[in-house]
């Protein structure tokens, strides 16, 4: 899929949510939003940075569902799958304390 991004002024910034248009292969317009956009380094290794992108998409029968890209490689996950993948992401931030302020 082609990406088109819109007008900086249209976009917010990376981690806040950005309307970002992009072409299907049908040549039809569909529209995103981007909730994570940012290279991130494995604190191991960071000799191969990963550049990692979430958000929703219409892309697939105008449902809205969850996409996600690593390193220019996309995925649009099913309902269930994105249900699942939301609430296993809750559990590792409620594990982790990342729910709680700091």
């Amino acid at each position: 899929m082609a990406v088109t991004r819109l007008p900086e002024s249209t976009a917010s910034t990376r981690l806040g949510a950005a309307a970002v248009a992009r072409r299907s292969t049908e040549g039809d317009m569909v529209t995103t939003t981007q909730y994570f956009d940012r290279v991130i380094v494995d604190v191991t290794d960071q000799s191969e940075p990963m550049e990692v992108e979430f958000g929703r998409s219409s892309y697939w029968g105008d449902e809205n569902l969850v996409y996600l890209t690593v390193n220019d490689r996309s995925l649009i996950m099913d309902d269930a799958t994105g249900r699942a993948f939301y609430e296993a992401m809750m559990k590792l931030g409620s594990y982790l304390g990342y729910d709680q302020s700091r």
